[in-house]
């Protein structure tokens, strides 16, 4: 019954998901204070990097930005933040239903804090077409739960440090996450999920 682009899915202790709510309180406190746990040093990491000079709350128009890579990032990180909050929902005991839609409400809350505190960073501002990508992103993830054909299509994210290939790293780079230079932002595509049946054997 539960499977994801045509495989059977499991949570994170390997157990099946849930029709219905039946919450573990262990499992919910070792994958809560987890998750917290990464969400505390996200944040610590980020004030002492890209948000270490602050200003009075500002709106920027950055469209463009960066060949529009800053709206992939933005479009991958509510995807993969409600990704990973579902699945820490669903290990918990919730329901597949619920996990997903409060999970995929817990990814977009957690790009749109970083949008607010970007509006207060001195180099930053609250872009408004940063917030599109992060909506987008979370639109997806919702999406993919309701038309199953859009699990063939995952989003993903390789991050390797442009000097390790003689590149350049972004010049405006103040950490690991805008340096666009070592991003790449991808599409994964279960091409055997999407061939004819006579076709699936090759």
């Amino acid at each position: 019954e539960f499977t994801i682009a045509g495989d059977r899915r499991y949570t994170i202790d390997a157990s099946l998901p849930r029709r219905t709510n039946k919450i573990k309180p262990l499992t919910t406190a070792l994958v809560g204070g987890t998750y917290f746990g990464i969400l505390t040093a996200m944040h610590v990491y980020q004030i002492n990097t890209i948000w270490n000079d602050t200003r009075t709350f500002r709106f920027v128009d950055d469209t463009d930005q960066d060949f529009y890579t800053d709206k992939g990032g933005h479009f991958w990180g509510a995807y993969f933040t409600s990704y990973c909050s579902t699945e820490a929902l669903i290990g918990s005991g919730f329901s597949v239903d619920n996990a997903i839609l409060y999970g995929g409400l817990m990814g977009l809350g957690y790009q749109t804090y970083v949008e607010i505190m970007d509006g207060f960073g001195k180099n930053w501002g609250f872009s408004m077409s940063d917030f599109i990508g992060d909506f987008a992103g979370f639109a997806y993830y919702l999406a993919q739960h309701y038309v199953p054909f859009l699990q063939n299509f995952t989003p993903k994210a390789t991050y390797f440090p442009a000097p390790w290939y003689k590149e350049k790293s972004r010049l405006e780079a103040s950490s690991f996450i805008d340096d666009y230079s070592s991003w790449t932002w991808w599409m994964s595509v279960d091409v055997y999920n999407l061939l004819p049946q006579n076709w699936k054997k090759y």
